[in-house]
């Protein structure tokens, strides 16, 4: 399941039904001002046995232009998605297969803080550039044989380290 269909299953909390015992006692997480939707879901998904999916929409999700996704992030902003999903890394640890998909959505993570750190660049980004970048090539290796990742992701990673060594150079 979890290699396959994760894509087609997003990592979304408004699209999906639940049972409620399955609910009992989960509450979103204040510590992340993005992100606290998906870590919601990695804990749901602790609790189920089955998972059923249909094509009907019975929702209809609206993006609006003020939203935090689409202004330019604070340090925090940037950095809360990554913070929770290292935290549903180890939290989730022995479910496998829910370990595998934070696992990659970790990786697309980095690579979307890196493009947002390149189009809303200020200095004081400079040292979150500099983890994230030590962060990619060390799980380069990982994220390019990682079963939950597709190949148009693989090559957004390609496309990135590319795009980050001329980036590095102007900052030189």
């Amino acid at each position: 399941f979890w290699t396959d269909t994760w894509d087609v299953f997003s990592n979304c909390v408004w699209n999906k039904l639940y049972r409620a015992e399955v609910l009992a006692g989960i509450e979103f997480c204040p510590d992340y001002s993005i992100g606290e939707d998906q870590f919601f879901l990695f804990h749901a998904l602790t609790g189920v046995r089955r998972i059923v999916t249909g094509t009907d929409a019975k929702y209809h999700y609206v993006l609006r232009a003020d939203s935090i996704s689409h202004k330019e992030p604070s340090e925090e902003e940037l950095l809360s998605c990554r913070k929770m999903l290292l935290c549903a890394i180890e939290k989730f640890s022995e479910y496998d297969g829910l370990v595998r998909c934070v696992e990659a959505e970790f990786f697309r993570n980095e690579m979307d803080v890196c493009s947002r750190i390149v189009r809303f660049y200020r200095p004081e980004f400079d040292a979150v550039r500099v983890e994230i970048c030590r962060d990619l090539r060390r799980n380069t290796r990982k994220m390019m044989g990682h079963p939950a990742l597709s190949w148009k992701d693989k090559l957004k990673l390609c496309l990135i380290a590319w795009w980050w060594n001329g980036y590095r150079m102007t900052l030189l």
